[in-house]
């Protein structure tokens, strides 16, 4: 627990969320996992909001696109969205992600049918 704890405090003050998240996983079902449940709160947060942010990114640029490009881009947005709602639905960013959601499923309803 301690060891998991340190390396995860470690990859948390280098940004790597990735890591944190890996260092505590094996952890989660463990008794004592309330001792560290704050750094996995933050690891998941963290992480949350990088990928909530990478997809905003590809939505915004995707919009530039030709529009087989644009719906590759939207269809693998929708697919990053809905795994953080899917595998860390405790993430203090779920009603943001449910509404970036709603945003891309109503620009994606009003796209030109294809030709």
């Amino acid at each position: 627990m301690e060891a998991a704890g340190a390396a995860a405090r470690d990859a948390l003050a280098k940004n790597d969320y990735a890591a944190a998240l890996d260092a505590l996983r094996p952890l989660r079902d463990d008794e004592r996992f309330a001792e560290i449940a704050p750094l996995w709160q933050e690891a998941v947060d963290g992480w949350v909001h990088h990928e909530r942010e990478r997809a905003g990114l590809l939505f915004q640029t995707s919009r530039a696109w030709p529009q087989a490009e644009r719906d590759a881009a939207t269809q693998e947005v929708k697919g990053v969205l809905e795994g953080l709602l899917r595998d860390y639905p405790e993430t203090t960013y779920k009603a943001a992600i449910v509404r970036n959601l709603q945003l891309v499923e109503r620009e994606t309803a009003a796209a030109p049918a294809p030709k």
